[in-house]
C-alpha cells in the first residue's frame, strides 16, 4: 500500500487516480480503527470478522475499480481476502461475501464498459474472476470445517486413550 501511495508511477491507477487514493488512505485509517477494536476486543471477534472481510472486499474492489481494469495483482489479493475470510466464518456468509463481491465486481465490469475503459472480452476474465471468488473460498471453508471436526475427533480420542490407560493400570494394581 505504501509503495502504491509514494508511487511516482501513475499509470497503476490509471483510470480514476483520485478513487484510488483516497481509497488507500481511508483503508489506512480503517486499519487503525480496526487494530484498536482488536485491542480492546470490542465488538466482538465475529463482528470484527465480518466487518473487516466486507471492507476488505469493498476496498479492493474500488481499487480494482479506479485502475480501470479487472486483471492484475488486485484480483489475486481480493481471492485471497475472500479466501482468508473464508477460513473463520461460517459457509453462509462465506456465500453471502462471495455473491456481494461478485456483483459488485460484474458491476464495476459493466460500468467500465459503458465508460468505454474496457471492451467486451473483459468480461470473459471478470466471470473468470467471479468463478474463482465463489469456488476458492467454498473449498477453503470445507477443509477447515473438516480440520476442525479432524482436531475434536483426535481430543475425544485422546481423552479415551487416557481412559484406557487409567483402566489397564487399575486393573494391573488389582492383579
Amino acid at each position: 500500500l505504501m509503495f502504491v501511495l509514494l508511487s511516482l508511477d501513475k499509470t497503476f491507477f490509471a483510470h480514476n487516480p483520485t478513487l484510488f487514493l483516497s481509497t488507500c488512505y481511508g483503508y489506512v485509517i480503517f486499519a487503525f480503527i480496526s487494530a484498536l477494536a482488536v485491542a480492546r476486543r470490542r465488538p466482538s471477534f465475529r463482528t470484527q470478522l465480518h466487518t473487516q472481510a466486507v471492507v476488505d472486499c469493498v476496498v479492493i474492489c474500488l481499487l480494482i475499480f479506479a485502475r480501470g481494469s479487472i486483471g492484475g495483482t488486485l484480483s489475486a489479493l481480493l481471492i485471497i481476502a475472500v479466501t482468508g475470510s473464508s477460513i473463520l466464518m461460517s459457509r453462509r456468509f462465506t456465500i453471502v461475501l462471495a455473491s456481494f463481491t461478485s456483483i459488485t465486481l460484474l458491476s464495476f465490469q459493466v460500468h467500465l464498459f459503458w465508460l468505454g475503459v474496457t471492451n467486451a472480452a473483459a468480461f470473459s476474465s471478470t466471470g473468470i474472476l467471479c468463478i474463482a471468488i465463489y469456488a476458492i473460498p467454498i473449498i477453503a471453508n470445507t477443509l477447515s470445517r473438516h480440520a476442525q471436526e479432524f482436531e475434536a475427533l483426535a481430543k475425544r480420542q485422546g481423552i479415551d486413550l487416557l481412559s484406557l490407560e487409567h483402566l489397564n493400570e487399575h486393573i494391573i494394581e488389582r492383579m
